[in-house]
């Protein structure tokens, strides 16, 4: 059994070549995974030539191992920010996320990206019957 991604075993990968010489940008962004590639993306399009580097393949590491799954649901997350920051702190995370999604789906019609980008339902699931214990990373255990 194969402990690549779906995404790093099927998706057909560019090849840049290895930066060879020394080189001054003023913006430069380490790592290029989904965040430094979307950074570098929004950075570009407000007119800046940001530079990425990476050590690896591009979104090879953590972002090619993923599921591919987009989502503003984080488990009990909302709850917890409420109970220890408050309210507004809870929606404040919930409006971020909700943007970032939307940032997602714009961004995949403009650029015409070809990903299987859908809408789905979600759902949260609790057992009353169940204690329940948090582990510090916020992962639910029986």
């Amino acid at each position: 059994m194969s402990t690549l991604s779906y995404w790093n075993l099927t998706a057909e990968k560019s090849k840049y070549p290895r930066l060879e010489t020394s080189m001054s940008p003023e913006i430069l962004i380490l790592g290029g995974g989904i965040t430094g590639i979307t950074c570098a993306y929004c950075l570009a399009e407000k007119g800046l030539k940001p530079i990425v580097i990476e050590a690896g393949g591009l979104c090879d590491g953590t972002t090619g191992n993923t599921t591919g799954k987009v989502t503003i649901q984080h488990g009990d997350i909302y709850s917890s920010l409420n109970k220890k920051y408050g309210f507004e702190t809870a929606k404040l995370y919930a409006d971020s996320q909700t943007r970032a999604l939307e940032f997602v789906e714009k961004l995949v019609k403009k650029e015409t990206i070809d990903c299987q980008f859908t809408e789905n339902t979600a759902y949260l699931y609790a057992s009353p019957k169940l204690t329940l214990k948090k582990s510090k990373k916020n992962t639910i255990l029986p």
